[in-house]
């Protein structure tokens, strides 16, 4: 279906000459022009004419965005009368007008992307070997090993002075080295390389983060905490668990826990020392993939600009399984949903639903925050398309591939759901941002503060001018239509019931889809404005310049999360209350060793965090119990379960927990113990609860009696000869281990 008004949809040129068996002919185009679909590795100068449909085969292409080897400021291909019609406006990724169309049209706006349209014959695909994934793909596999392994060689402590610019230095030499070769020859590889290598570094920049420390962003507070017990618990467990509460299948996405898990075992080191490195290479990996995904339907150098801005909306390495996650969401969305055909850069059916499945594992939130948006795509692509069928068929197979990829997650979701029951309560946690900007528009209240508020800014602007001009503004306009409606509408029952359902965390693909749009609208009006005046230099180079600008941008801006804050903690003088607030990161070195030692480069005095002895109670409950024994414990730190694969009988944090344990009930339980004051009965009590028995007690020591919280528990009701009792433990802990049965 067309539309007279909308660019996606452009007559095709008729073209009587051509046939099957025609050898191709050369087109070109105004010179200047960017955005253009394809960056064709390897392909020689412009040499031949367009004289006759029956000359020999060209070696001529079009040299506006072409990836050869010499990249001239001008375009000094002779046009033929055809290409002297004035041209519209093809977006990023999209043909100019004249080229012939592929043999399978495709959808509405469809377009080649990474191929070489001459406008006769077949159309010639670029080089594998030239082409920018592969070499994006080899440059993160040599550079983030690489100067993972010099960080580590330099041994800089990150809360120096030394150690803070360490991570620049590798940047400065690096990006000066590559930008030079972009700038030398701007082929497609080169582009490839520059991602590639910027992906690395970021991983680096976090690897040098976390030298001296064994912890991940924030040491083992609050989220960090779960994460790594659900990444102990996998230690022992193949299905889905609850990081504390292993009774319960996993709520929360589990796949990047698991993978740390089964790491673990790989390299025999405790789960919870690598989830820094983990960390480091999601988010490296985060860079890597939006690459990927984007060059499939922009030019090289558009999705560098595009994969460097997840890292930058969303700054904070502890979840870094949400910034892979929405780095890969919106290209995905893209290329999955609209309709293009797999030459124009659609996704195969398989593909995407095995990345869609992959997405659901690792966190599923944006899907649900775009639900109303995708649903809506979906309806309008299947009322323009002009292969209605074929398109339900690729849905359906991207749905079922989707499910099938992700079962190991969704059946015991499912299951749990249909089983266990339960309140909703965790989603009562309110975050600062429900308050201060319950409508999502802190970019149009505030554009000045940052560059990035003003690049979203830009991009509501780019995304409404371009909807009915550009293929890729009406998708993205509709998902971030569809996150407000949902951030709203819970705005609305936040204020009816207290239920938040996470709407908070809208902001970052609210801000990723705005500062995308204006990346791809300013590639949009970069391009109309050099058609119009001469642009001194190459188009592509000043792009490319341009690509770099944001690059730095992006990662200082990162340095400032990614690295200890304030820089140079250790050596440089600084008045008090500018070292008042350290930022997370320096709380992975603040963070004591299970055994109450600190790590090689501790944090500052003045900033410390309150040992949990997870190694004393470690030798009281083995000794008692053996090395392999897995007790249900009661433990009022939460780091306990990081350290140790034991199951939990309740989680410490009530907005945190598992909707399937049933938190309420089960604090009740503890509460109707406390007041068992006969020991035997007690013990039988203890056995037997609600939700099962409780083997180990890791309770606080007071005056007042043994904390769990607000609950007490009266030594008294622990007999010594039904339990090993231990309260010489620092830090005022004491462990109670139920004895074997004789």
């Amino acid at each position: 279906m067309t539309s007279s008004v909308d660019e996606d949809t452009r007559p095709e040129r008729p073209d009587p000459e051509r046939a099957d068996d025609a050898p191709e002919a050369t087109t070109s185009t105004a010179a200047g022009q960017v955005g253009r679909p394809a960056d064709r590795p390897g392909d020689t100068a412009p040499t031949a004419t367009a004289t006759a449909p029956t000359a020999t085969a060209p070696t001529a292409t079009d040299t506006t965005d072409t990836d050869t080897d010499t990249d001239t400021d001008t375009d000094t291909t002779p046009t033929t009368p055809a290409d002297t019609a004035p041209p519209a406006d093809p977006g990023p990724g999209d043909a100019a007008p004249g080229d012939t169309p592929p043999a399978d049209p495709g959808p509405a706006g469809a377009t080649p992307v990474d191929r070489v349209s001459t406008g006769r014959g077949p159309a010639r695909r670029p080089r594998f070997w030239a082409g920018a994934p592969l070499w994006a793909v080899v440059a993160w596999l040599v550079a983030f090993p690489g100067l993972g392994v010099l960080v580590k060689v330099i041994d800089a402590n990150p809360l120096d002075a030394r150690g803070a610019v360490v991570p620049l230095a590798i940047g400065l030499v690096g990006g000066a080295l590559l930008l030079a070769l972009a700038l030398w020859r701007s082929s497609d590889w080169v582009v490839g390389l520059v991602a590639g290598g910027y992906a690395g570094w970021v991983g680096a920049t976090l690897i040098a983060s976390y030298n001296g420390t064994p912890f991940g962003d924030s040491g083992l507070r609050g989220d960090s905490a779960r994460l790594a017990a659900m990444a102990t618990k996998f230690t022992v467990h193949t299905t889905p668990v609850d990081g504390v509460v292993s009774a319960v299948p996993a709520e929360y996405p589990p796949l990047f826990p698991f993978l740390l898990g089964r790491a673990s075992l790989l390299l025999d080191q405790p789960a919870w020392s690598l989830v820094g490195y983990g960390e480091a290479t999601l988010i490296s990996l985060a860079v890597l993939l939006a690459f990927l995904l984007w060059r499939g339907v922009v030019p090289a150098w558009v999705a560098l600009a595009l994969a460097v801005l997840p890292a930058w909306v969303f700054t904070q390495p502890r979840k870094s399984y949400e910034i892979v996650t929405i780095a890969v969401f919106v290209p995905w969305v893209l290329r999955a949903f609209t309709d293009r055909s797999r030459r124009d850069g659609g996704l195969h059916w398989l593909t995407a639903g095995v990345i869609g499945g992959l997405l659901i594992q690792t966190y599923q939130g944006y899907l649900l925050f775009a639900l109303v948006g995708l649903v809506a795509l979906v309806l309008l692509t299947l009322w323009r398309s002009r292969r209605r069928w074929r398109y339900l068929g690729h849905l359906v197979g991207v749905g079922v591939t989707a499910a099938v990829t992700a079962s190991w997650y969704l059946i015991p979701y499912v299951r749990g759901t249909l089983t266990y029951g339960g309140d909703r309560i965790n989603d009562y946690f309110i975050s600062p941002s429900i308050v201060e900007d319950p409508l999502g528009l802190w970019y149009l209240l505030r554009p000045l503060a940052s560059l990035l508020n003003l690049l979203q800014a830009v991009g509501l602007v780019g995304l409404v001018w371009y909807w009915r001009k550009r293929w890729w503004a009406r998708p993205m306009l509709l998902i971030l239509l569809g996150v407000y409606v949902y951030r709203w509408a819970f705005v609305l029952i936040f204020a009816t019931n207290g239920h938040t359902l996470y709407l908070h965390y809208t902001t970052r693909l609210i801000g990723l889809v705005l500062a995308s749009g204006a990346v791809l609208a300013g590639v949009e009006a970069a391009r109309a404005l050099s058609a119009r005046i001469r642009v001194v230099g190459s188009p592509r180079r000043l792009a490319l310049v341009g690509t770099a600008g944001l690059m730095v941008a992006a990662a200082l801006a990162g340095i400032g999360t990614w690295m200890p804050h304030p820089p140079g903690l250790n050596d440089v003088e600084r008045p008090e209350s500018a070292t008042a607030n350290p930022n997370l990161a320096v709380y992975a070195h603040a963070e004591p060793l299970p055994d109450g030692s600190k790590p090689r480069y501790p944090a500052p005095e003045g900033i410390s965090v309150h040992w949990f002895p997870a190694e004393p109670v470690r030798r009281v409950v083995h000794d008692t119990l053996g090395p392999d024994a897995l007790p249900v414990t009661l433990s009022f730190d939460e780091r306990m379960y990081a350290y140790q694969p034991w199951p939990g009988y309740i989680s410490v944090e009530r907005l945190a927990s598992n909707t399937w344990t049933h938190w309420d009930d089960r604090r009740a339980e503890l509460v109707r113990l406390t007041g068992v004051t006969d020991p035997a009965e007690f013990t039988r009590a203890t056995a037997d609860t609600e939700f099962g028995e409780i083997d180990v007690f890791v309770l606080r020591r007071r005056p007042t009696g043994w904390h769990w919280g607000s609950v007490v528990f009266d030594p008294k009701q622990f007999d010594p000869a039904v339990w090993q009792i231990d309260d010489t433990i620092d830090n005022g802990v004491v462990v109670a281990v139920r004895k074997p049965a004789p």
